[in-house]
């Protein structure tokens, strides 16, 4: 077994760093014409929606702010999961991240950072390939996934930027008791506490990974895992799971523990989010 956050948290997908049923983070997406896309986030008290045109971008707050904020160019609510709902906001909704909508570019990664009391944004910008994982529950760092080479390989690491000094802490959050282990997985269900101070992320082997062809040399394929970030202080855990957990499968957190669990199977799975210790249940 390795035992190795999101992003929890969270949302992609990883080296490790990362929700599908968070009772107090209710998000909706509505179609809109091909060029307009609207996604809408709540958190905490406040609903944040942001509104995503070719070359502007507006987000509004209910229960916030009066005026909407308007940033140039196309952005949008990160998601963790690909076809899990958008994420990005703190755990108390005041501040949140938005991805420029067409992703890396040129080898750099844009990001913008929304101060949504004061209605005001900061560009960043990241060289490499990151996506968005999660955030720490006072809103002082942001963790990124650094998606590693080969491209498609699945392969990550978890990285937190500190908002104040506007940078990358130099190590990688990761699980120190597998410490020099190379991961790789595809996220496919997240969930946090509320206090946004845990964050899970469900991960199951790549598709490629380090079993396609071109990928070889890439160590042992890994087997299904959760992702356990402890966002407050920048740790993590990573903790193995049964081959039979994948697809299908959702997480669920019921106060200290993570539910895994698929609803045709009557085995079920517990991680205690203290010690990372995994047992099996029935339903």
């Amino acid at each position: 077994m390795h035992l190795s956050r999101s992003t929890l948290l969270i949302a992609g997908a990883l080296v490790i760093a990362g929700c599908s049923s968070v009772p107090d983070r209710v998000i909706s997406v509505a179609e809109q014409p091909a060029a307009t896309s609207t996604a809408e986030v709540r958190a905490g008290s406040v609903s944040i929606q942001v509104q995503s045109a070719e070359t502007r971008t507006s987000v509004s707050v209910a229960g916030g702010a009066s005026q909407p904020l308007e940033v140039d160019g196309r952005w949008v609510l990160p998601r963790v999961v690909a076809d899990g709902p958008p994420d990005g906001a703190t755990p108390d909704g005041s501040r949140a991240v938005l991805a420029e909508a067409a992703g890396s570019r040129g080898g750099v990664s844009r990001f913008m950072l929304l101060d949504l009391k004061a209605m005001a944004s900061k560009l960043v910008e990241l060289p490499g390939d990151f996506t968005y994982d999660a955030w720490s529950p006072d809103g002082a760092v942001i963790y990124f996934i650094e998606h590693r080479p080969p491209a498609d390989s699945g392969k990550y690491v978890v990285r937190a930027y500190d908002r104040v000094s506007a940078a990358l802490r130099p190590d990688a959050v990761a699980d120190k008791r597998t410490s020099g282990e190379e991961m790789a997985g595809l996220p496919i269900a997240r969930a946090s506490t509320r206090d946004g101070r845990s964050v899970a992320t469900l991960y199951v082997p790549h598709p490629s990974g380090s079993h396609g062809d071109g990928h070889e040399g890439l160590g042992r394929p890994h087997g299904p895992f959760v992702h356990l970030l402890f966002a407050a202080d920048a740790t993590a855990l990573c903790v193995d799971l049964p081959a039979e957990v994948a697809r299908g499968w959702t997480v669920a957190v019921k106060g200290k523990v993570l539910h895994i669990s698929r609803p045709e199977v009557a085995r079920a799975y517990a991680i205690d989010l203290l010690s990372g210790e995994l047992t099996t249940t029935t339903r």
